[in-house]
């Protein structure tokens, strides 16, 4: 468990299964990234660890509906 509480002055924490450095939803490898900065509180707990990031695009049912305009953007992404 990876914990940081630098931030918890202004009601923000981090105690996740993987490093902020490592929170990477999708591929390494892939040809795009989308990256997106929201520092709202969180609801739930995350339980995923970096296998489970990795694996996230793989089940498209389960993707959050952010993603969806993103395939607008170009038919060849």
């Amino acid at each position: 468990m990876f914990e940081c509480r630098k931030c918890e002055g202004q009601d923000f924490r981090f105690k996740r299964n993987y490093s902020p450095a490592q929170f990477l939803e999708g591929r390494l490898s892939s040809k795009i990234w989308i990256v997106g900065i929201n520092p709202k509180k969180e609801k739930q707990l995350d339980e995923r660890d970096v296998e489970k990031l990795s694996s996230y695009f793989d089940d498209m049912w389960k993707i959050h509906s952010y993603f969806d305009d993103f395939k607008k953007v170009s038919k060849t992404l």
